[in-house]
């Protein structure tokens, strides 16, 4: 008879669903379907009471969630779901850890680090080195590249989804790929051939250290099959190069908002740090994130299989998301005590092979590996805690690198969705999260849509290149700015200084219904100029010149040094410009970063005289940037360069 049910008429006291009780109560059913007396009935019932507590010998009765999974997953989890009630009834489960780091146990416990509670529950005040400027409540505070030389090696593990767009993780990928860096990126075997013929090729047509992570494991949301991919990717991230020194776990949602130039340098300067969002997990965060039940994963789902579990004792439990990055010193450690000072198991990678006597420093390393087989999203919990628990713990730097925008409340839950519990996922990112980011030290942002996400992967490419591969930008006088209108309502005005404010959320905007208007801005002093910048808001011009004058005072005649016209077919912004946004810029995105560059003119005022609208509105622009030139340009007196840089 199937474990899964029972026949019809299970009328027995116990209601497991194993085969043998089950045979009991089919039995009985039998027995009422063909014994035709009364008498027989009743010698079957005593039959049945006298043979189920035979053989049920040594079984317990099996738990109510434990029961509901069996009772919904398929024949093929039975199995699997069954494995943890054995273990559990075998005392398999290690709950009982003693540290052998000196370290952890007097610089790393929560008194020691004064984890607060109430509101800020779990957060750390004290760094294990005490350093204050690693906390991450100071949020990334003083980190710039400008005036760092030398930078390190570094590696990216991408997690690509079942859903992940090609062109997405393309450009991703090209932002992150030099000679010096190293890119893995791990497909989920869920998803189509395409992705995954897709991502074999990548290292054949992008400059730099690309290839795919085999083997390819399916992956289900709050299962350990992530936190397993994890760990064999960072494995394999040792095994391919020696020279990084730090491995960022980063989504296939993630988009970078610095360039890795200036992550290198950035890194560079932190030594063999790690770094986490980390809270110290107290029994309400326990509760909260479901880590007091257990939980088997199987055909792409995770089930709950019981309640009150053991939590581990000796040790303290650490917890945060599960996007870390982690120093080479420390994933050196941790792979060498999961493969060699120990071996998994070829039938479970979540357990040790049996007769392998695990050295006393990698104990928490190994025995909370076997405990988190049965956790929800343990790889949130994993890399935390057993970095606390070690003598690595004093390399904690909890300034996290990436800026994720959650959502209020109950937005982004999910329930029941890959798992038997509501997990919460950040919110798409917009524009005005974009700019935010771009404006922190922040290195990644989270999440990007897959799709309609690309209009801000195209701004944030172009806002990165314009800070990095366009020549410097040129000082401006902030009381310099003009304009011949400016729109203002009864609670705002959109003045003239707010192209140059450095906010990318304030802008300038002329009066409704007018062409032929300008905004100029002036230097600090006069120099050499090739380019401008203009951040477009959507109401931007069809035709638009951008004029210079050598001198304040004086001489009053501008010069042209660049014309734009959208139907222009020599000019390469307005080709872009017609194929992306149409023929007359109505599918404009709401903000668009352009540069445009010219000839050397020296200058000391720029102005953008704006000749159409392209909406029955004024025009708009957030930012106006002045470039200084970079040595190649040729003289106002030569030809015209159109080309985007």
């Amino acid at each position: 008879f199937s474990s899964r049910s029972c026949f019809p008429f299970d009328i027995c006291a116990y209601r497991s669903r194993s085969q043998k009780r089950c045979l009991c109560s089919s039995f009985i059913g039998i027995g009422m379907l063909w014994m035709r007396t009364g008498a027989l009935i009743r010698v079957a019932v005593v039959v049945c009471a006298l043979l189920v507590p035979v053989l049920a010998a040594g079984e317990e009765e099996l738990n109510p969630d434990l029961q509901s999974a069996i009772g919904r997953a398929p024949d093929v989890c039975h199995e699997r779901l069954l494995a943890y009630h054995k273990k559990q009834q075998g005392n398999g489960l290690k709950v009982k850890y003693s540290l052998d780091s000196e370290v952890s146990k007097e610089k790393c416990n929560p008194e020691a680090l004064m984890v607060s509670g109430g509101a800020e529950g779990g957060r750390l005040m004290k760094l294990p080195s005490g350093r204050a400027e690693g906390l991450q409540h100071h949020h990334l505070a003083g980190l710039k590249s400008e005036n760092l030389e030398e930078g390190e090696s570094l590696a990216f593990l991408i997690l690509a989804h079942q859903g992940q767009s090609l062109d997405f993780l393309e450009r991703l990928v090209v932002m992150l790929a030099r000679p010096q860096h190293y890119v893995m990126i791990h497909v989920d075997a869920k998803a189509p051939n395409d992705l995954h013929n897709f991502v074999a090729k990548l290292g054949t047509t992008v400059n730099g250290n690309v290839k795919a992570q085999t083997p390819s494991r399916e992956v289900a949301w709050g299962g350990p099959s992530m936190l397993r991919v994890m760990i064999e990717g960072t494995k394999l991230m040792l095994e391919w190069s020696e020279a990084w020194k730090h491995l960022f776990f980063i989504s296939g949602s993630d988009f970078p908002v610095k360039t890795v130039e200036h992550m290198s340098k950035i890194m560079h300067t932190f030594g063999p740090s790690s770094h986490f969002e980390i809270f110290h997990q107290l029994p309400q965060y326990i509760r909260n994130r479901g880590a007091d039940h257990a939980w088997v994963e199987c055909e792409n789902f995770v089930y709950k299989v019981g309640a009150d579990r053991p939590q581990p004792d000796g040790i303290e439990v650490w917890g945060g998301s599960s996007w870390a990055t982690l120093s080479r010193e420390f994933s050196d450690w941790i792979t060498g005590c999961l493969f060699k000072l120990s071996k998994r198991d070829p039938d479970n990678f979540f357990q040790t092979q049996e007769g392998i006597v695990v050295p006393q420093m990698c104990r928490v390393a190994v025995d909370y590996l076997d405990y988190c087989e049965n956790m929800l999203s343990a790889e949130e919990l994993y890399f935390q805690t057993v970095f606390m628990n070690s003598m690595h713990c004093i390399n904690l730097d909890t300034r996290y690198l990436r800026w994720v925008h959650w959502l209020d409340g109950k937005n982004g839950e999910h329930c029941g969705v890959s798992a038997d519990w509501c997990g919460k996922s950040p919110g798409l990112v917009e524009l005005q999260q974009v700019r935010t980011a771009l404006q922190l030290p922040a290195f990644f942002i989270r999440k990007v849509g897959q799709n309609h996400g690309m209009d801000l992967v195209n701004y944030v490419e172009k806002r990165l290149q314009n800070g990095t591969s366009a020549p410097a930008l040129l000082p401006l006088e902030q009381r310099g700015t003009k304009a011949s209108s400016y729109e203002r309502g009864a609670t705002y005005s959109n003045v003239p200084s707010m192209v140059t404010d450095g906010n990318d959320y304030t802008r300038w905007s002329s009066v409704h219904g007018s062409d032929k208007e300008w905004i100029q801005v002036e230097l600090v002093q006069r120099a050499d100029v090739c380019g401008v910048t203009i951040v477009w808001e959507h109401a931007r011009a069809l035709e638009f010149h951008i004029k210079t004058k050598p001198a304040k005072e004086g001489i009053d005649k501008w010069k042209i040094a660049y014309k734009y016209k959208i139907d222009d077919p020599k000019n390469k912004h307005a080709q872009r410009d017609r194929r992306l946004h149409g023929n007359r810029l109505e599918n404009s995105p709401h903000y668009d970063l352009e540069r445009y560059s010219f000839p050397r003119v020296s200058t000391k005022m720029v102005r953008i005289s704006l000749l159409q609208r392209s909406t029955s509105w004024g025009f708009s622009i957030f930012e106006i940037e002045v470039h200084g030139c970079s040595g190649n340009e040729d003289s106002a007196s030569g030809k015209r360069n159109h080309d985007e840089l």
